[in-house]
Order: C-alpha cells, then structure tokens, then sequence
C-alpha cells in the first residue's frame, strides 16, 4: 500500500512541477520578475484608457507569457534563461509552427458570449437590489435618464459621480461587467496552455488540430486529461478571480478623490493588477504542470495523430477518386458530344448531296 501511494506520488503532475521550481528557483525567478514588470507597465497603461487593452493583451501580455513560458520550460533541459532568449521567443509567438497556440480571439470570443449573458443577469439584479435597500435609488435614476435625454450632459454627469446611491450602482455594474469577461477571457486562456508543448511534440498541427487532437485524446482516455487538467491547474482557476476581486477591493478604498469613471477605471486596473500577479506567481508552476501533463499524453497524441493523418489521407484519396470519376464522365460526355456532331454533319452532308442530285424543272 505504501508503494503504491508513494508511486502516486511520483507520478502526480503538480508534485513534479513544484519539485522543478524547487530546484531552479533562484534561476528562473528574474524571468518572472521581468515579465511580472513587463504586465504591470501594460496594466498602468489600460489606466489611461481600456481601449489599450485590445492592444497591450495580444501584443505584450500574451506574447511576453509565451515567451516566459519556453524560456523556464526549456531550462531544466540545458535551454537559456536571458533576455535574448526571451525576445526570441516573443518573436516566436507571431510565426508558425507556434501562432495561434493559445486561440486568443476564441477564448475572447467565448469570454465576451458569456460575461455579456452574465453581465444582463447581473444588471437586473443589482438593480432590484439597490431598489429594495435604497427607495430613492430608482428616482435618481429616472433623473439621470431624463438629464441625458435632455441634453443636460453636465448636469447628469454630476449625479453620475455626486448622487447618493447611483455612482456606487454605476461603479458595481461597469466592475462586474467588464471584469467577468477579463476573468473569464484569462481563465480560458489557461485551458489553452499546454498548446505550444502539444506543437512540440506534434509538428504541423494548426490550432484547429490541436483543439481537435485535445478533444479525440480526452474522449480515448475518457475524460482522464480534463480530469488531470483541472487537477493540475485549479489553484489557478481559484486565484485569478479571488485576486481579481481583491484588486478591486483595494482600488475602491485607495484614498483618490475621483470620479465615478475614473474610480471605476481604477478599480478595474488594481483588479487587473491583482489577477495578473497571481498569474505571475503561478506562472513557472502552470509551466512545467503543461510540460508534464503533454508529456503523460504525449503517446495517446501521437497515436490520435497518425489516426487524423490516416483520415486526412483517406479523404484525400477521397476526393482524388471523385475528381478522377468526375473528370472522366466529362471526358466521356465530351466523346459523346463530339460524336453526335460528327453524326449531325454526316447527316446534313448526305442531305445536301441528295438535293444537289435531284433533277431540275424546266
């Protein structure tokens, strides 16, 4: 019994991923600051303006991450920790075989669906729940409505950041709205980790094929590499929104005499900062945690590989018979067409010769 829990224990993903950064923290610990910099540079950026965002996140946070990420999991197999190494693998994030890994705009596309069908739920909630704790509440928002139809800009917009009950209403909605869609958009991301060590294994897979190769392994091992996934990844899921409400927590009690607008920008930066520094500590584990976990599974991948290739190949073949088949009952209508027009001028030809042959009245 004893044997076999401690083979258990050998063999567990996230126990080997604790036992790799035990042994290189001092080592892999400036690539995580740096990245760590790197975020916090962007988030202060989407301070100024949440438009940044569309931009910092596919251009600096997501790639950097990337980048971070082969750096600390080539590491224990004689790869480079160094600046160098780490803009290589930036630059690697934008070319094949490794653009697309982490399926960035699906992941935003399935954030955004959700957090907005969230977000109407949520709306009406609140909204009956401010009414029930605060009567007036529904009369300050009728002026507001009224202020903006109006035309009374300046008007609302005091309300809107000096009312009694509507700039916390405005605040608590825009931070639910807008940071469940953040929340979710990273924690998808994370499902979409191990990708770039799939591509490692099994070159010239597309991210359609990786996601496709994910599901056919997860149905050949029934459900075992979701069940590992989470298993591995959980703390993660866990940390990034429980960070992200601190985050928020500490932006609404920074002491910045702000308005409605910029306390809420506020408050979604310290969130975003919260959720991105538990994303940084996590990170070297959600590494080599992705590292083993493709691993484990590399030979399934494999297998389901030369499985898709043989289906690949199948179709081809396919397609090519059907081609054959196609072109080659054109080339016989073709041969049919050709001589029915051969007959018909036969015939015309023989019909003119007779007139010619018949005598003329005189």
């Amino acid at each position: 019994m004893n044997s076999t829990k401690s083979t258990k224990k050998k063999d567990s993903i996230p126990l080997k991923a604790l036992s790799d950064i035990k042994g290189n923290l001092s080592k892999i610990l400036p690539s995580v600051l740096s990245y760590f910099i790197i975020g916090l540079l962007a988030i202060a950026l989407m301070f100024l303006s949440s438009l940044l965002s569309y931009l910092l996140m596919p251009l600096v946070i997501i790639p950097f991450a990337f980048a971070v990420s082969g750096c600390l999991a080539s590491f224990p197999k004689g790869g480079e920790l160094s600046n160098r190494a780490l803009f290589s693998g930036y630059k690697a994030y934008f070319s094949l075989p490794y653009y697309g890994s982490y399926r960035v705009v699906n992941s935003y596309l399935k954030a955004l669906i959700i957090g907005g069908v969230a977000s109407m739920f949520l709306y009406y909630i609140l909204m009956a729940l401010f009414a029930a704790n605060n009567p007036m509440f529904l009369e300050e928002m009728q002026s507001f409505e009224n202020m903006v139809i109006s035309g009374q800009t300046n008007t609302a917009l005091d309300l809107l950041n000096n009312g009694s009950y509507l700039p916390t209403f405005v605040i608590t909605v825009s931070v639910l709205e807008m940071g469940s869609t953040a929340v979710l958009f990273v924690l998808f991301l994370l499902a979409e980790m191990p990708n770039p060590f799939f591509r490692n294994t099994i070159r010239g897979l597309n991210s359609r094929g990786i996601a496709y190769l994910k599901r056919a392994i997860n149905l050949k091992t029934g459900g075992e590499y979701r069940k590992t996934l989470l298993k591995c990844f959980w703390p993660a899921f866990v940390a990034i929104p429980v960070f992200f409400v601190l985050g928020c927590v500490v932006g609404y009690y920074l002491p910045f005499d702000f308005s409605a607008l910029e306390r809420t920008n506020l408050m979604l930066a310290s969130g975003y900062a919260g959720m991105f520094l538990s994303f940084s500590i996590l990170l070297p584990y959600l590494v080599y945690c992705s590292d083993a976990l493709v691993e484990r599974y590399s030979g399934t991948a494999q297998e389901m590989a030369f499985e898709m290739t043989q289906e690949a190949i199948k179709m081809a073949e396919a397609q090519r018979n059907y081609q054959e088949e196609a072109l080659r009952q054109m080339q016989q209508e073709l041969d049919e067409a050709k001589r029915q027009a051969e007959e018909a001028k036969q015939d015309l030809g023989k019909s003119e010769d007779n007139q010619n042959s018949e005598p003329k009245d005189n």
